[in-house]
């Protein structure tokens, strides 16, 4: 039951981040694509209180999708690369590709807008544009709130090897 609630509780937390994002004024309101799924981030070595060099790796599945696409209703991602960060607020760029069910992809280059990591939770804001595949030009905005079970991980030299939680991701035109 407790389990539960925490996923909830997530899942509340990540709706109301994309939500209450503020969009970019110079797009319109047309959603081709809204995703919901789960996510898991793999630090090596893991993150600390001081920041140092890692490799990211993030897979997600997405499984609950709206579509203006009728033949999607899911796709998995994976994206990873080096960054320099802690258990600490950080920000960055990447790129991502999502594999749709429908053999289409999209790939986006994404800049990280927001990042905390109150209590053993990472909450992680995104935005970026699809520059090639389905949804071409497209604004993307996403957000993921990843809980630890190493809560205490970051005081100790190994440090936070991994994190799992609820994805969102949304492209609009």
């Amino acid at each position: 039951m407790r389990t539960f609630v925490l996923t909830a509780a997530a899942v509340t937390t990540v709706a109301a981040a994309t939500a209450l994002w503020p969009a970019s004024p110079a797009r319109a309101a047309a959603t081709h694509i809204a995703c919901a799924g789960t996510s898991t981030v793999s630090y090596s070595p893991g993150i600390t209180d001081t920041p140092r060099p890692v490799r990211i790796s993030t897979d997600a599945v997405f499984g609950s999708c709206v579509s203006s696409d009728p033949t999607i209703t899911g796709g998995t991602t994976h994206a990873g690369g080096p960054a320099t960060i802690g258990c600490g607020p950080a920000a960055g760029t990447g790129s991502s590709r999502v594999d749709w069910n429908n053999g289409q992809h999209s790939t986006f280059e994404f800049r990280t807008v927001y990042v905390n990591r109150p209590a053993g939770q990472t909450l992680i804001v995104i935005s970026g544009t699809v520059t090639d595949g389905e949804f071409l030009g497209d604004h993307v905005d996403g957000a993921g709130l990843y809980l630890t079970a190493d809560i205490a991980g970051c005081g100790s030299a190994a440090g936070v090897t991994s994190t799992f939680g609820p994805v969102t991701r949304t492209f609009s035109s």
